[in-house]
């Protein structure tokens, strides 16, 4: 038992080391141009067995000072549980953009396909409205259990959005095909836990013509969480997230969460986060919201 519970604290270290070397590298990177909104895989909803699955229901707020960007998210993210440890789920949102009179072909011009530049010089006030709404990508996926030693769990997260969605709202959203597959290890430290992950993506873009295959780049996704696990009925966790794509662009974003129990399963979770990076890459610098999980039947077991 002691020489597991020692190899078990050698490998949280080596972890920690070389997430944190990551980290300082991937910081001072640089950077090209945008990136494209693709919502995470709801790790968060792992857990609490005894009422699996449900509906959770959120809003999220978006805003960068420098541009006067703002964007409103509501949605709805149906989960349904995959045996014991497994998810399926299905998210939809609707999307209000207000781009403050900086259009997205004024601040990122590269965007425009070259064939729609030499026949019409470009248009930056596409989209010609300064407040742009309309129903956002649906997305669905899997969650996995899916275990490598040492590490004490691991899930295997795919991802992928429906090519069906508003190019108008990029980059909040867009009719392009964004696919994803993360791996997520834990390991537990106390009354905490210690989750790593990594991951890769890849986007086929829009079938619209206003927007050329440089507005999706795909690439290498990590992240680093520390906190209590999902299934405890309170809790809190600090989550650094990067997204490392083509021509060096770059999402980074470090979130707080909390959340608290509602009764009966149901709880309400809040998050606050920032995103680090120059001003060519985000969408926006600070990000927060609430979402209300309202739990699934308890199981006929």
């Amino acid at each position: 038992m002691r020489r597991r519970g020692g190899s078990g604290l050698r490998f949280l270290r080596r972890l920690l080391c070389l997430l944190s070397g990551a980290v300082v590298v991937l910081w001072f990177a640089g950077a090209a141009a945008q990136i494209h909104h693709v919502a995470p895989v709801p790790w968060h909803a792992l857990g609490g067995e005894d009422r699996p699955g449900g509906v959770e229901i959120f809003w999220q707020e978006t805003s960068d000072h420098e541009t006067g960007w703002r964007a409103e998210r509501w949605g709805l993210t149906f989960l349904l549980p995959l045996g014991k440890q497994g998810l399926f789920f299905l998210r939809q949102d609707f999307v209000r953009f207000d781009s403050a009179r900086r259009r997205v072909l004024d601040r990122w011009p590269d965007v425009q396909p070259e064939e729609q530049i030499e026949a019409t010089a470009g248009d930056p006030r596409w989209p010609y409205e300064r407040i742009v709404d309309g129903f956002g990508q649906p997305q669905l996926g899997l969650i996995l259990p899916l275990r490598i030693p040492p590490v004490h769990g691991g899930h295997l997260g795919l991802a992928a959005g429906l090519p069906i969605g508003n190019d108008r709202l990029y980059p909040y959203s867009s009719g392009c095909l964004p696919l994803s597959c993360d791996w997520r290890g834990v390991v537990p430290a106390g009354s905490l836990q210690v989750a790593g992950r990594v991951g890769f993506e890849h986007t086929f873009s829009s079938s619209g013509d206003e927007l050329s295959d440089i507005a999706f780049p795909g690439g290498w996704r990590y992240g680093l969480e520390l906190g209590h696990a999902p299934g405890r009925a309170r809790g809190a966790s600090v989550v650094w997230a990067a997204r490392e794509l083509d021509d060096r662009r770059h999402e980074r974003t470090l979130t707080l969460n909390g959340w608290l129990p509602l009764g009966e399963g149901h709880r309400v979770r809040l998050h606050i986060a920032h995103q680090f990076g120059g001003l060519g890459d985000r969408h926006a610098d600070w990000i927060y919201g609430i979402a209300w999980l309202l739990a699934g039947s308890p199981s006929a077991e």
